[in-house]
């Protein structure tokens, strides 16, 4: 999470440590494949794997943006402006910082979805926006206290008391 900027607060959530040393596993036995079949097709392959476990470590964040017209909620390959006129609610409620899909990406689901968008890379506390005009956002936070704080900003930013659901 980082502070305040000019005119944001901007709000960032990236994987545990323990999270980020799963994608090396992969990396010894991949490096041995590349080792001992010499086929340039499977050394592709091989540095392929490679990139994506470096990106994987160092690279997923999901960001709350909060300024005085817009929330922005960003995630991988993922991103939207909410009016802060059209916001209904904010909310914190415990989550178990897994996806319930087939899908496991750090964002799944359609803001008009019944369960809106979910913007995951694990964590104990969901902030949970939903606006005027139904759709519904719910962004994974590590620890309760990051999302208490996010939706107070969202709340001084909305300029009306949250409804709540601690």
């Amino acid at each position: 999470m980082t502070g305040p900027s000019a005119e944001n607060t901007v709000f960032s959530v990236r994987p545990a440590p323990a999270m980020k040393a799963i994608p090396f596993a992969v990396v010894a036995p991949a490096i041995l494949l590349a080792i001992v079949v010499r086929e340039p097709a499977v050394q592709l392959i091989v540095v392929v794997v490679l990139l994506f476990v470096v990106w994987a470590a160092v690279g997923p964040r999901l960001t709350v943006s909060v300024g005085q017209e817009t929330v922005d909620v960003a995630g991988i390959f993922y991103r939207r402006s909410i009016p802060v006129g059209q916001i209904d609610s904010v909310t914190v409620a415990p989550d178990d910082g897994m996806n319930h899909g087939l899908l496991n990406w750090p964002v799944t689901g359609r803001a008009t979805s019944p369960d809106g968008v979910r913007l995951n890379l694990g964590g104990s506390a969901a902030l949970q926006i939903r606006t005027t005009a139904g759709e519904r956002y719910n962004i994974v936070f590590a620890t309760n206290a990051e999302a208490l704080e996010c939706r107070g900003a969202i709340v001084a930013a909305v300029g009306k008391p949250p409804q709540s659901a601690e």
